[in-house]
């Protein structure tokens, strides 16, 4: 917790020199201190490796986070917004990301292993060796814009 607490302190430091300062930093704050931060506005902040499993992100802003290789396992993201993230390499397995909003996310080598993307929009992202298995996609928005059928589980039946 007290590396958490440091990192969180430096973050704030380095990013009020930055031109843009997107995200809420007391929004972060608490999301450190309880993982928890439901309508949060973290867009763009850099979270890359970090530990958030059984997070509750409902309704959050991550527009344009940075995700890479972060630990979101069994994570609540529904009706989230992680448009343009950088997921890479990122563990979502049991995630719920029912309604979130994945435009041009980079979810190239992520792993959603039975997570639930009912509703979910991936126009445009980027799944290139992404692990759907047993995940559910039904009424999925895909890549190409297409809707899922209901039934659909680790593969987008159209």
């Amino acid at each position: 917790m007290f590396r958490l607490k440091i990192f969180f302190l430096l973050m704030v430091f380095f990013l009020q020199f930055e031109n843009i300062f997107a995200f809420e930093p007391s929004h972060l704050k608490l999301l450190i201190e309880t993982n928890k931060c439901i309508k949060c506005d973290l867009s763009h902040v850099k979270l890359n490796g970090f530990h958030l499993r059984f997070a509750d992100l409902t309704m959050a802003n991550l527009q344009g986070a940075r995700l890479t290789g972060a630990y979101l396992t069994k994570a609540n993201l529904s009706q989230a917004d992680l448009s343009e993230a950088q997921l890479k390499d990122a563990h979502l397995a049991g995630a719920d990301l029912s309604n979130a909003k994945l435009q041009f996310a980079d979810l190239k080598n992520a792993d959603f292993l039975e997570a639930n993307l009912i509703g979910a929009n991936l126009t445009g992202a980027n799944l290139h060796n992404t692990n759907l298995r047993l995940a559910k996609l039904e009424y999925v928005t895909w890549t190409n814009g297409r809707v899922c059928r209901k039934v659909s589980i680790e593969i987008c039946n159209y």
